[in-house]
């Protein structure tokens, strides 16, 4: 029901009730008359036109009231339906729009005209208060805010003391129970048996059990199977934790065939390449991995992150690159470095949680750019996986010793293949060419020689060159760029076999009979001189597509390569 009808029912209510008074004085009235018209008497001339007066009145005034009623229908009406449209779009606090049509209407004298009219009571005006009366009675207030203030700070006191009490009595508690198991005569033993060896009576017995699942979960007492408690060692694994982005994940733990699987909230906040101690709690049973929960990390495989940072409001959050890292890394006020929603960053951890539902904390250590910038998305690919970009100054300083071409004292006691014609063969855009074949006719059939670049004459074992190409592994190939194993200079120079420089090589000679077999091998040291880049598109056009124009380009090794194209039919 709307205010409108609200205002017509109360309206309709008076005029009915009047209108019932009436009718029922003029039914009197009425009947008065008559009685005296029966009996045969003359109504006294004042009386009847008193009545008469008053009947023409009595419908003078119902007249009035039914114009009345409807002219302030009609106009009740009209405003509702403007300050309803006016109300729509005004932005009222604290009260419906509904209750402002009300406060309207009322502001424009519609209902304040029907009360005048009908004589509604008005509420009689407040006596103002003095200077004094006013001075005395905030006083009092103020006295009792105070009073309030004090018993509000008494309670919280002492809910403050009783609670840092028991926190005491919880931390003496759990104090006691890990002296108890670090003993070096402690065995394993279930919650009754430490109760009974801590002499603490049943009463109590609620009070330890809140004290071991506190240390249960902080992982540092563990549980086995059985419901015995021990040392986090005591049942416990260690093994690398594998996340999984919907935030569970799996432990491999050495010499068990099957990962753990660990649920999300049993993970205690590891991250993706953690190593952990884990507790077996339920072994595997047929196609159904163990399921364990990890009770330490270890160490933390995730010092830096890239990801992209989303700022909101004063702080922000970094969600990892890696989807295996399925928890945002908090941002705190102040620690973004000014990056913006969108920048690739990197984000160095302060704090890793402590389970799965606390966010680490991080702050950003550098901006790689926005997402959307050419080549932000390979920096943050050789972030990400901390791939080396530059090489440390000792292994720079070394490599000032090494020479650009072979020097004669490295070529001596070498076995001298420069004579034989020597190929390389590699894609289009290859740069570091680092093996080599030659092939000769023999009377027992070929003698087939497979020459790889000798890198180890210039990275001595130990060296820095060697430490830091053992640390990088391998070269890394990108769409726009090539992170080396090892500096241009040996890579792509001394130790690539480039068309007719000398080089040192390692070389394995094998003699081939006719039907394919290799019937003998030396591995020798030796000097060789590549007569000719090959590619494989150049190769296969000659041996398999038979291209003129690619035999006459390389006629001199068309015979080197139809006898290679033999051996592989043999």
């Amino acid at each position: 029901m709307n205010i409108f009808d609200k205002i017509m029912g109360k309206i309709k209510r008076s005029e009915a009730q009047k209108y019932a008074k009436q009718q029922k004085r003029q039914a009197q009235m009425q009947s008065a008359a008559a009685s005296q018209k029966e009996e045969g008497q003359k109504m006294p001339e004042n009386r009847r036109r008193e009545r008469e007066a008053f009947e023409k009145r009595q419908q003078t005034e119902m007249k009035l009231s039914d114009e009345m009623l409807e002219t302030i229908r009609k106009n009740a009406e009209q405003r509702f339906a403007m300050r309803k449209e006016e109300a729509r779009g005004e932005k009222t606090s604290g009260e419906s729009r509904e209750s402002s049509v009300q406060r309207q209407i009322d502001g424009d004298g519609l209902i304040g005209e029907w009360e005048e009219r009908y004589g509604k009571k008005k509420k009689k005006p407040e006596r103002a208060k003095g200077p004094k009366e006013e001075s005395v009675r905030q006083k009092k207030d103020k006295a009792r805010k105070k009073d309030r203030d004090r018993k509000f700070e008494r309670e919280m006191d002492k809910k403050r003391e009783k609670r840092g009490k028991k926190e005491r009595e919880d931390a003496g508690r759990c104090k006691m129970i890990q002296d108890v198991m670090n003993e070096p005569a402690y065995v394993p033993m279930k919650l009754k048996e430490l109760a009974l060896l801590l002499n603490i009576p049943k009463e109590q017995r609620r009070e330890l059990q809140r004290g071991i699942d506190h240390l249960l979960e902080e992982g540092k007492i563990s549980m086995s199977r059985k419901g015995k408690l021990g040392r986090p060692e005591t049942f416990s694994e260690a093994g690398i934790y594998s996340g999984h982005p919907k935030g569970f994940g799996f432990v491999t733990i050495e010499g068990r065939e099957q990962d753990v699987f660990v649920p999300r909230e049993k993970t205690k906040g590891a991250m993706h390449g953690d190593k952990v101690l884990v507790v077996i709690e339920q072994e595997s049973d047929g196609g159904r991995r163990a399921e364990g929960s990890i009770v330490r990390i270890l160490e933390h495989a995730n010092q830096e992150l890239v990801g992209l940072y989303e700022k909101n409001g004063g702080f922000g959050f970094v969600i990892p690159d890696n989807p295996r890292i399925s928890r945002d890394i908090f941002i705190p006020q102040g620690c973004d470095a000014g990056a913006v929603t969108g920048h690739k960053v990197i984000v160095k951890i302060k704090d890793y949680g402590n389970g799965p539902d606390k966010k680490p904390e991080g702050v950003i250590t550098s901006i790689l750019g926005h997402m959307n910038d050419p080549g932000v998305d390979i920096l943050s690919i050789v972030k990400a996986y901390g791939l080396p970009e530059e090489f440390p100054s000792e292994v720079m300083a070394q490599l000032e010793e090494i020479p650009d071409t072979v020097r004669e004292e490295d070529k001596a006691g070498r076995k001298d293949l420069r004579d034989l014609p020597t190929v390389t063969i590699d894609g289009e855009e290859a740069k570091d060419l680092d093996d080599a074949i030659t092939l000769e006719k023999t009377e027992q059939g070929y003698r087939l020689g497979v020459h790889i670049a000798d890198v180890t004459h210039y990275v001595r074992e130990g060296s820095p060159l060697d430490r830091e190409a053992l640390k990088r592994g391998t070269s890394v190939y990108l769409t726009d760029r090539v992170i080396p194993m090892l500096p241009h200079k040996l890579s792509n120079g001394i130790c690539s076999l480039n068309q007719g420089e000398d080089r040192l090589a390692l070389s394995c000679i094998m003699e081939i009979n006719d039907k394919g077999v290799v019937i003998g091998h030396e591995i020798a040291e030796t000097l060789i001189r590549v007569d000719r880049r090959m590619t494989y598109t150049a190769v296969n056009a000659i041996i398999t597509d038979d291209d003129a124009e690619t035999k006459e380009k390389y006629k001199e090794f068309v015979d080197l390569f139809l006898q290679m194209k033999e051996i592989l039919l043999r």
